[in-house]
C-alpha cells in the first residue's frame, strides 16, 4: 500500500485514503427568547449561563439572573421572570416589544420599549415607546408614551398616562 499511517480505512479487498480533514456545513438554529418554565422564569440546565439569538441569561453565584437582549426583537408575549433584564449596550440600539416581565428593566441609551407589561422598575439613558409600568421609573428615561402606575422622576416626558407622581417641572409640553 502507497498509503501512511493510520488514515487508512479497509472495507473487504479495498482500501480508502482517509482524509486528514473533513469540511461539513453545519446550521444550528438559536432560541429566539431564553428557555423558562411554564410560570415564565428562566430555566438553567446544568450551567450558570445560557446564549440564543441575541440574547444571554447568566445566574450569578447569588441565584440571581440577568438576561441581557442586544438584538431588536418582537418577544411574541413572552413572560420572562428574572431579577435583571438589560435591554441593548453602549454598542448596540435596541428595541423590545410584547415582553411582560417582573423584573427591573435598565435601557441603554440608544434602545428602547415598544410595548409590553413592566412590573419592576425601569432605569437607564433609554426610551419608553409604550407599554404598562406599574413600578417606578428613572430620571434618566425619555418616555414618549405609555401607562405608568408608578412613580416618574423622568422630566424627559412626551407623551403617556400617569396614575402616579411625576415631576412637577418636564422637560415637554405634551403631558
Amino acid at each position: 500500500s502507497t498509503y501512511s499511517k493510520a488514515r487508512v480505512a479497509r472495507i473487504g479487498n479495498l482500501c480508502y485514503h482517509v482524509p486528514e480533514t473533513l469540511e461539513v456545513e453545519v446550521t444550528v438554529e438559536l432560541p429566539t427568547v431564553p428557555p423558562t418554565d411554564g410560570d415564565g422564569n428562566v430555566t438553567f440546565e446544568g450551567t450558570d449561563e445560557v446564549k440564543g439569538d441575541g440574547w444571554t441569561a447568566k445566574k450569578d453565584d447569588e441565584g440571581k439572573t440577568t438576561v441581557t437582549i442586544t438584538n431588536s426583537k418582537n418577544l411574541n408575549n413572552t413572560t420572562l421572570n428574572c431579577d435583571q433584564i438589560t435591554i441593548g449596550s453602549a454598542e448596540t440600539s435596541t428595541t423590545v416589544s410584547n415582553l411582560t416581565t417582573n423584573a427591573d428593566v435598565t435601557v441603554a441609551s440608544g434602545s428602547a420599549i415598544e410595548g409590553g407589561t413592566f412590573s419592576g422598575n425601569v432605569s437607564g439613558t433609554g426610551t419608553i415607546e409604550g407599554g404598562t409600568f406599574r413600578g417606578n421609573v428613572g430620571s434618566e428615561v425619555k418616555i414618549n408614551g405609555g401607562t405608568f402606575t408608578g412613580n416618574v422622576d423622568s422630566t424627559k416626558i412626551n407623551g403617556g398616562v400617569f396614575a402616579g407622581e411625576i415631576p412637577t417641572t418636564v422637560e415637554s409640553t405634551k403631558v
